[in-house]
Formats: C-alpha cells, structure tokens, sequence
C-alpha cells in the first residue's frame, strides 16, 4: 500500500518514511513555503492536546503565505478554528475504502507537488536576493578601495596637445611661419606651459620686505612646482639660480629686508636675490609627448612697479661674453653691445654672499652644462629660456651665451678597445697600462647643436643691431609675445630703434653712425602681438602696470585664435587668476583686486591668543652649494 490513513484521528502516512507522519498544519508551513516532516511522536503530542486534525480552512491560509513570499504580515487563523474540519474529510465521499485511500494518496501527491513548486520559486527569491546582496558588498569593497588606493595624479592641462611630431617646428625651426595667425593650438600650448614656468617664479618669491627671508624662494626645489600649483609637468627642478648687482642702479629690482632693520643678523641674505631655477624633463610621459629631453631655464621678472624701468642707465655697453672664441667669431665683438644693468646683474658676483659668489651668469653656464653632458647622447634633446620682463632680458642674454659657449653644441664618441693578439693566447691579460684608453682609441661623431628656443612675455630690448645678428647667425629662435599697451615692450631705445632700420638701404652712412650711438637699441626674434582691450572679460585700461601683468599675457593668448575672430578662451584657464596682482577682470566676475597672497600675510595664531610670524619649514630654507668655495678656483665661467 503506497499509504495508509489512520481512522481515527484522520492522519496519513507516507511510505518510506517508517516511524514518521505528515502533519499538515499552519506550524509546518515555515518561512521558505513547504511542508516539513513532523515525527510520529510530536504528532501524537497534537492529537492529545488538541484531538482534531488541521482543517482546510488552515491549509488555505498556509497556501496564501506560501504564495505571499515575503509579506511579514502572515495571516493565521485562531488554534480552535484551525481544529475543527478533518483536511481529508471530503477526499473521496461515497467511494469504498480502498479508492478513498488512493484518491487520498492524489491528493497528497498533487499537495508535495504544488509545495515543491512553491518552495522552488522562495528559493529563487532568495537567490536573487543573495546576489543582490552580493552585488552590494562587491560595491562596497570597490568604495573602500578606493578611498585607501592613491588617486593616479592628474595630467597638466596641455597633456593632451600631442608635441612630438611636430615638436622642432613648435620649437621655431622654422621661425613659427603660419602657425601665429591663425593660432595653431598645440603651440597654444607650449607657449602658456612655459609662460607658466615664468609665473612660477612669482608665485614662489618671498617679496615681503617684513620676511628675514625677503628676496628668497620660498620653497624647496624638489617640491617648487607641486606648491605653486604646477604638480605632475613631468619636470625635476635641479637648480636654483641667485643674482646680485651691487651698487648699480639696477639694484632697486631687488628685494630686501626692510631697511629699518638693515643690521639684524637673521636675514637670510642682503647681497642677493632667488632669480629662477632650471630643470628638466624627466617622466616618461611628459618626455613621449614632447618628442624629445627638454632642458628649461626659467628667469624672474621684476615684482615691483616699473620703477626700475627709470634706473635703467639707457645704454650699450660690450658684452664680453664671446671673447673665448674671438678668434671664431665672423665679426668685430667690440660691435657687439647689450643694455649695462642687465648686462651687471648677469654678470656681477659678491663674495659675502654664498648664494652669488658666482654670478648667474656662471650659475646657470654650469647647471646647463652639466644637464648636456647627462643627457647629450639622446637622439632628441632641446634648450628652452623662458622670462617676463627683465626675467625676458635675462633669457635672451643667457640664450645667446649658451650658444656662443658652444654648450649645445655636442657629439657622440666611439672608443675602441685594445685587441689581444692571437698568439699571446686568450687568457693573457692586459696590464693596466696598455688596457686603457688614448686619444687614439675614440672617434667623435657631430651629433649637431641642440636647439635653443626662447620664449619671451613682456620683455625690453637687450642689445644692438649686431647683437641681433649674432643671435640669428647662432640659430637661437625667439619668439617674443608682446602687448600693445606694454610700454616695456618699447624700451630702452623709445627714439633709436628698429624701426629705423629703413635707413640701412637708403641712407647707409648716417645708420652706420646711428648704430654707434649708445642708445640704439634693436629687438630680436619673431613678435606676437596681443591687445588687452580685445579681451571681454577685462577693464578697457591702458594701465602699464596693469598691461605688462604676466597672467594678463597668458589669458590674452589663451582666447586669442586670429585677428579676424572673435576672443575665446581655449582652455579652461581660472580668470581669477587674471586678478593675482592686478584689477584687470570686469566687476561682473566679483573677483577682488590683488588676491594673491599667504593666509593672514603670513601670521598664525598661537595657543596663547598672540599672532606670530610662521616659521618656515627647515627644508625650506635658502640653501646653497657647501663646495662654491672649491669650485671657484676651477670656474671656467668667469
């Protein structure tokens, strides 16, 4: 028999499972929806406590919370009315026994089948709710990851301008023809990348004349460029460059301790002044995107008004820069002049001072050439000189004696080592002497002068007529980014200048004679000029202060495209940043005047309510090199 039911309480049984019953009731049905197997004994404990079987009315109800899956209000129905019908009472009516029971056992067969499906579809429930839950963790893990995991450092905003190839005519080899007007935007680029370099030189100059560090860079050279903003260039500042002048005129561009205090002992230095910093390209990505090395010089302008524009002394005096290749050089050098207060704090070293017991000039000779001799061997390599206003005369003159001390100039050499002979056998061994290597053993290979480029913002002009032509005859490409209303631009030399040069075809002798004079001046390189009343975004001022402003240069060339366009910024340059040091912006932008500067000007409140001045970090201090005094005896720099 397949089973067999118990006449008096009403209960069936199951085969295969001896000693067991099922109990149909509310309290099998659990939570996942199917029937649980009760054993004989719990099920006896039932029929005596309660002498009734479940009722259909109570299966019906566990049919509806199987069906509900997931509803926390489960309908129950009271104990005594769930006691009151047999569940079986109605299978089978008026059949003999034997068909009673087997209409009883497909009852119960159809019962498991409809519980299996039931219990089937709450598993799959479950499991989907399983994955969910899953999904969620695996969120979670992804969130905390992420907040433990170091961001990957964000790209410059020119890293995507693709440079290398195209990277020697970004570079002017051939004079930037047709790439100024229209404005090519990759040059775009390149030319704020460095106008940037040289607004470094602000931001990081500790001008505060109340600072014992006045005149002073601010920050360390391995961490200059990520202070000031300029983090993940792909470049190594490895240098700092320090100038002085003496008691030239030239002297009210530097910045000092406040006079008052000209005695106290805890100035850094009173003799110099931080001038700039040279660096070079060292990520690989930066390296790839460029084409090639790039080793840049950048120079300081001036962070004052334009006073010292007054002191200039106004006239040429001979550079002295090329008398090493005299002999080489196809012209007359005594024809060659630049402008005396630059030329003085090019060259003017101090002996009190160990930051310029060199002089620049001697400073950055060595630091270019030490980077050629480290990276000379490099298929693709560049020099690039960068400055604003006199940090532009500066470039210049520095560009020019690079080149005419034939530091770019360079070449690969090939050693061949001695051979044994056969008959001394392979295991003879060279002495010490005859291993080495001689003159004789190498071969030098031209590899060609390594490019120099010089971008100028704001710059004056530097020399004279022969000065410009020595520069073009050594293949340095200027480029020289002017504004209108820069009167910088237009000086010294504001009567004799260029624009005589007419007088060369058609009156020969009297420009003979001009060029004689100490005041006559000529600019050098390729001119572009902006206009700061085409900008929107600006006051339409002629201020010169106002126009010569570095960051008012480098949102001028960011929206210029043509002179027939309109202006729109190309990049997405802060126009606050126009407002640093001037009052450029339109009201419109409510961006104060003269922004720029340390919190509180440098003040901190103590614990004990007083405002002090901030200690600067230890590794920020002005440091210098300990073996100046060594080396000075063997400075081919003089």
């Amino acid at each position: 028999m397949a089973g067999a039911v118990n006449c008096l309480t009403g209960s069936t049984f199951l085969p295969g499972f001896v000693g067991r019953e099922i109990c149909l009731n509310e309290a099998s049905v659990q939570k996942r929806g199917s029937v649980r197997l009760q054993p004989q004994a719990m099920r006896r404990q039932q029929s005596k406590s309660h002498h009734k079987m479940p009722t259909a009315v109570q299966v019906s109800a566990a049919d509806r919370n199987v069906r509900s899956r997931g509803n926390t209000q489960v309908s129950t129905v009271r104990q005594e009315e769930s006691m009151s019908t047999p569940i079986f009472s109605d299978v089978g009516a008026g059949l003999t026994m034997a068909d009673r029971i087997r209409a009883i056992e497909a009852e119960i067969a159809r019962m498991k089948l409809e519980v299996a499906i039931q219990d089937e579809a709450v598993i799959g429930v479950e499991q989907e709710v399983i994955e969910q839950q899953e999904k969620a963790m695996d969120l979670f893990r992804e969130n905390q990851e992420a907040q433990t995991t170091p961001a990957a450092p964000a790209r410059h905003p020119y890293a995507h301008l693709q440079v290398s190839e195209r990277w020697e005519e970004i570079q002017g080899s051939e004079n930037w023809d047709g790439l100024l007007d229209p404005m090519d935007p990759v040059l775009r680029g390149e030319m704020m990348r460095y106008g940037e370099f040289a607004q470094a030189t602000y931001d990081a100059f500790d001008s505060d004349s109340h600072s014992r560090f006045c005149g002073s860079c601010k920050y360390n050279k391995k961490h200059l460029l990520e202070k000031i903003g300029l983090k993940n260039r792909g470049y190594e500042v490895t240098d700092y460059l320090y100038g002085t002048c003496g008691d030239n005129p030239m002297a009210s561009f530097f910045q000092r301790f406040d006079a008052d205090h000209k005695d106290d002992e805890k100035a850094w230095s009173r003799e110099s002044n931080w001038m700039g910093f040279v660096a070079v390209a060292t990520d690989p990505e930066e390296i790839a995107r460029l084409g090639r090395r790039d080793i840049v010089v950048v120079w300081r302008g001036t962070v004052t008004k334009l006073e010292w524009l007054e002191n200039l002394r106004d006239y040429l005096a001979p550079s002295e820069l090329d008398r090493r290749n005299a002999g080489e050089t196809p012209m007359n050098i005594t024809d060659l002049k630049v402008e005396a207060g630059f030329l003085a704090v090019y060259k003017t070293k101090n002996e009190k001072s160990p930051y310029t017991k060199k002089s620049a000039r001697q400073q950055v000779l060595e630091a270019v050439k030490r980077l050629v001799q480290k990276y000379g061997q490099e298929e693709n390599l560049s020099i690039t000189v960068t400055g604003h206003s006199l940090g532009s005369a500066l470039a210049k003159l520095s560009a020019y004696d690079i080149a005419e001390s034939r530091i770019n100039h360079r070449t690969k050499v090939h050693c061949r080592k001695h051979v044994i002979p056969e008959q001394w056998g392979e295991d003879h061994e060279l002495s010490d002497e005859d291993s080495g290597y001689s003159s004789s053993d190498s071969e030098e290979e031209e590899m060609g002068d390594i490019p120099i480029t010089v971008y100028s913002f704001g710059g004056p002009r530097v020399g004279n007529d022969a000065f410009r032509d020595r520069v073009e005859q050594l293949g340095i490409r200027v480029l020289r980014v002017v504004n209108e209303n820069d009167r910088v631009t237009k000086l010294p030399g504001v009567l004799i200048n260029e624009k005589w040069q007419f007088l060369e075809k058609n009156l020969k002798p009297f420009w003979n004679w001009l060029e004689t004079l100490p005041w006559t001046y000529s600019h050098i390189g390729v001119e572009f000029k902006l206009n700061n009343l085409n900008s929107p975004f600006l006051r339409r001022t002629k201020d010169p202060w106002n126009a010569h402003n570095l960051e008012a240069y480098l949102h001028l060339l960011n929206g210029f495209h043509g002179s027939n366009l309109p202006f729109s910024p190309a990049l997405p340059r802060d126009l606050a940043l126009v407002n640093k040091g001037t009052n450029l912006l339109t009201p419109n932008h409510y961006i104060p005047p003269t922004w720029w500067q340390e919190e509180n000007k440098g003040l901190v409140l103590t614990e004990d309510g007083h405002y002090v001045v901030r200690s600067r970090d230890i590794e920020d201090f002005p440091e210098y090199d300990l073996d100046l005094d060594e080396d000075m005896e063997n400075c081919e720099f003089q």
